[in-house]
C-alpha cells in the first residue's frame, strides 16, 4: 500500500501544480491511525475564499482510490496557525 499511496500522493501533487502555485502537499491525521481516508494539507498560494479552494482542490483529485479530505490553506494562513500553536504553547 505505501507504494501505491507514494505515487498517487505525487500524481496528485503533479495535478494539483497544474491548478495552483503549489508550495505543499502534506498528508497528516488519521492515515497514521490506521484510517481509510487521505487528510491532505494543501498549500498554495490563491486568491480564493476557503470554499473555492477546497473544491478547486478536490476537483482533479476526484478519481482518488481513496476518500480525500482537504485542508486548503495559504502559506500566509499556514504561517497565522503555526504562529498560534506557538503562542499557546508559552
Amino acid at each position: 500500500m505505501e507504494g501505491r499511496l507514494k505515487a498517487y500522493l505525487e500524481e496528485a501533487a503533479a495535478r494539483l501544480k497544474g491548478a495552483f502555485t503549489l508550495e505543499g502537499v502534506y498528508l497528516f491525521g488519521s492515515w497514521a491511525r490506521g484510517s481509510a481516508d487521505l487528510d491532505l494539507r494543501v498549500v498554495a498560494r490563491t486568491d480564493l475564499p476557503p470554499l473555492e479552494r477546497i473544491g478547486g482542490v478536490l476537483e482533479p483529485l476526484q478519481d482518488s482510490p481513496w476518500p480525500v479530505e482537504v485542508l486548503a490553506l495559504t502559506p500566509e494562513e499556514l504561517g497565522e496557525r503555526k504562529n498560534a500553536k506557538g503562542a499557546q504553547a508559552g
